[in-house]
């Protein structure tokens, strides 16, 4: 029968018919009312999202962001019985789909201290080798007539602090690097030294080296990023004196 057309009272007739004739046929009169299906959108059915794998360093710059999938309904939920069709028929009012993620903790634990969500994005602010690691993340997202949908599907693997560069020191400025001579000792320094980025800890083996005329009255020092200027020698040392790290 059709569930549009065929909406209303039906008189019915049960009609039983034995095979000797001597016998009159049964037959009984009975009434079938047939309803018009009320949209039911609890009916749906949702399908979590398939299994997420995001990457990531301790200390990354910028923090990585990660945008969580949220459960989807199952397109033949739609269909499975007259109460949700009722719902999906032409000029019938459809259900809300809308989904919000209310909470996401790491599973059987809470939300580390180091993540942060903003509805379905999260983002990572590990500071720390020691929480590198791989976390199961539980989220949990409303539904409009389904309630709350709980899923274990998202993976974030965190790894060790990555150096993507190293920042080298300042140029010093011609009056850092100027010298009057008879004016006693003077020191220049190079900072900030040689720096990791991000600042991962990592204990660096340098090897600092310094070029410098032979005739300059310029001396490295117990600091390699120190140098120091000092001259009585107004006509020897009267000069530009380029110097090489």
């Amino acid at each position: 029968m059709d569930e549009d057309t065929d909406v209303g009272v039906h008189n019915m007739q049960f009609v039983v018919s034995l095979p000797d004739s001597l016998y009159p046929p049964l037959i009984e009169d009975f009434v079938v009312e047939i309803l018009t299906p009320v949209c039911q959108c609890s009916l749906l059915e949702w399908e979590p999202p398939a299994a997420e794998t995001f990457s990531t360093t301790v200390k990354k710059i910028p923090s990585d962001v990660f945008t969580i999938a949220k459960s989807t309904v199952i397109e033949s939920s739609k269909s499975a019985s007259p109460k949700i069709r009722a719902c999906y028929v032409d000029g019938g009012p459809s259900c809300d789909e809308t989904t919000l993620v209310t909470d996401m903790i790491e599973y059987q634990s809470t939300m580390p201290s180091y993540f942060s969500r903003n509805f379905n994005e999260l983002t990572i602010n590990a500071d720390d080798n020691s929480q590198a690691r791989t976390y199961i993340m539980q989220v949990t997202h409303s539904t409009p007539d389904n309630g709350d949908i709980t899923y274990t599907t998202v993976t974030i693997s965190i790894g060790w602090c990555v150096i993507t560069h190293i920042d080298t020191p300042d140029l010093p400025t011609a009056e850092d690097s100027a010298y009057t001579i008879f004016s006693g000792t003077k020191t220049l320094t190079l900072s900030p030294a040689f720096a990791q980025v991000p600042d991962c800890g990592y204990i660096i083996s340098e090897s600092i080296q310094w070029t410098i005329p032979d005739s300059a009255p310029i001396d490295e020092t117990v600091d390699p990023y120190v140098l120091e200027i000092a001259s009585n020698d107004g006509l020897s040392h009267h000069a530009v004196n380029p110097v090489i790290l």
